[in-house]
């Protein structure tokens, strides 16, 4: 991507651990999903490796980011993985 997009200086790109994001607390504004938890879903330690993305995510949003996800999955599926007790995420 990085090479795709050689013109768009202002465009990072960077490969990490969604499970151990290496930003720090209340970074972005934004945080967008597309299907990691679909991923995720389908390895070993499925729940614990969403809690932990789960987790990292509401660390690096700032208090009113986003987090926007994208998901093969049903909602009714999904929601539960938002709607833990040590996350404070509302689902629209």
């Amino acid at each position: 991507m990085s090479e795709r997009n050689i013109e768009r200086l202002e465009m990072k790109y960077e490969v990490m651990d969604v499970r151990d994001i290496t930003y720090p607390d209340q970074y972005f504004d934004i945080a967008i999903d597309k299907s990691t938890i679909d991923a995720l879903l389908c390895g070993d330690n499925a729940y614990l490796n969403v809690a932990k993305m789960m987790n990292e995510v509401q660390r690096v949003l700032k208090t009113d980011g986003y987090y926007i996800g994208i998901s093969y999955g049903k909602p009714e599926n999904r929601a539960q993985h938002y709607e833990r007790d040590h996350l404070s995420f509302s689902l629209k």
